[in-house]
């Protein structure tokens, strides 16, 4: 059974669309939340299921909240 070397990039692409979001979630999300005073680890779970549309749903609240210090 031969390597089809053409599907290479996109299974790199799509591990990276899948992969991507929930490092960022688990790393800036979390620590960022918990700086400006939201629960941290539920936004960082939320990237698990949802993605870059939790990504996106945090930087939108973030956005519109104000900081508690």
């Amino acid at each position: 059974m031969a390597m089809h070397w053409e599907v290479l990039p996109f299974l790199f692409i799509g591990a990276l669309v899948s992969v991507a979001p929930i490092i960022v979630g688990f790393t800036f999300v979390r620590v960022n939340a918990n700086r400006i005073g939201q629960p941290g680890w539920l936004w960082a779970f939320l990237t698990i299921p949802l993605g870059w549309i939790a990504i996106l749903a945090y930087l939108v609240v973030r956005a519109i909240t104000p900081t508690r210090i």
